[in-house]
């Protein structure tokens, strides 16, 4: 990373690395001249600062080679790192309620179901009921006492 100095008046940050993390990781490399696993690091949280700049029109550049890749970077000045967007906690509505415990009612018939195919001796489709049955109630049971 372009280290800091008094000179330098404009951090550039990552904000989305977009769909290409490969590509991103790469140009990251290329950027900052560190390994694959250092490029990785600046993948791990967001924002990410990358570099500092002189001039904006240098730190404009580099963000549109982020663009390239489909990548959301931006210019701010040095020592005003922009925050990290609030996780916000939402609320289920009435009909999504419904229809998960609709799906763990048809987790628990899966389950019956299953037992019955092999009462049949009928065992792959047994064993495959009983896994789909088993993953519903998991994770839809799971997420009932939200």
């Amino acid at each position: 990373m372009s280290g800091y100095s008094r000179e330098a008046r404009f951090a550039v940050y990552l904000l989305d690395p977009g769909p290409d993390l490969p590509g991103v990781r790469v140009l990251l490399q290329e950027i900052l001249g560190v390994t694959p696993e250092g490029a990785s690091d600046y993948l791990a949280r967001f924002p990410s600062l990358i570099s500092y700049h002189e001039t904006e029109t240098a730190a404009r550049r580099l963000t549109e080679r982020f663009r390239d890749f489909d990548a959301v970077a931006v210019v701010r000045k040095a020592g005003k790192a922009p925050r990290a967007a609030p996780v916000e906690e939402v609320e289920l509505l009435p009909i999504q309620r419904v229809i998960q415990w609709a799906l763990v009612v048809l987790g628990v018939v899966q389950l019956g179901v299953a037992a019955w195919w092999a009462s049949l001796g009928h065992w792959v489709p047994a064993f495959f009921g009983l896994c789909l049955g088993v993953y519903v109630l998991i994770y839809f049971g799971g997420r009932l006492r939200r």
